[in-house]
């Protein structure tokens, strides 16, 4: 059996990284499956980002693709940032730093990959697999925002009456709301459990302080009123 060298597992991880970002690019969802190939993409990347360094000299990337390397190498800078940081919206720049760098590398390692599949074995089984991924991360994206924004899920969007309620009975859920006569509503129609609140720890920080400063206030209250 032939032994597995590690230019093959990183030609092989960096295929399954373009695949993985072509699906993270397109369906953002709050799905266990979707957080796990965000997860996988920050595993992949930066597994990737060590063994390239390893290679560099061996495979011939440093002097026949410097461009390449160098903006793969700053893509996985930018990610290592963006996973200490955070992606919240004052990190946007980064993410799109990331983003920009990623998208040029690639690019710029196409003409280097088809100048060398010719040589034939490893780099023409790459360049097979290289040319599928490209596709599935040029399609994916397309293919998913296009389906969004043709056939846009009715839930996102809020469509306000043709006219406006006459009176509080048509706020709302009317009068056999719980919450009436508020306009107020939850997904469910009804109330939200107390032990949504009582079992969550960050809700209990805020109905805790809540609690103690009505507590510490009524207390203020009844010494004033004892006073007199």
């Amino acid at each position: 059996m032939k032994r597995r060298g590690l230019e093959y597992w990183v030609a092989l991880l960096f295929l399954l990284l373009l695949v993985n970002t072509g699906y993270v690019a397109a369906f953002s969802s709050p799905t266990v499956f979707y957080m796990t190939n965000v997860l996988g993409h920050v595993v992949l990347g930066g597994l990737l980002g060590v063994a390239l360094i390893f290679i560099l000299r061996r495979s011939g990337l440093l002097a026949g693709a410097p461009a390449a390397v160098g903006l793969l190498l700053t893509a996985f800078v930018f990610g290592g940032i963006l996973t200490y940081a955070g992606n919240v919206r004052d990190n946007a720049w980064l993410l799109w730093s990331h983003i920009a760098a990623a998208l040029l590398g690639v690019a710029a390692l196409i003409p280097f990959v088809w100048k060398k599949a010719p040589d034939g074995g490893g780099w023409l089984r790459f360049r097979k697999g290289f040319a599928v991924s490209l596709g599935v991360l040029v399609a994916l994206p397309l293919i998913g925002h296009g389906y969004k924004k043709f056939f846009p899920n009715p839930n996102d969007r809020i469509v306000n009456p043709a006219s406006p309620p006459l009176s509080m009975e048509g706020e709302g859920g009317g009068p056999k709301s719980p919450f009436f006569p508020a306009s107020a509503q939850t997904n469910v129609g009804g109330i939200i459990p107390s032990n949504f609140f009582m079992d969550s720890e960050a809700c209990g920080e805020c109905h805790k302080k809540i609690y103690d400063e009505w507590k510490a206030s009524s207390h203020h209250v009844a010494s004033f009123n004892n006073q007199f």
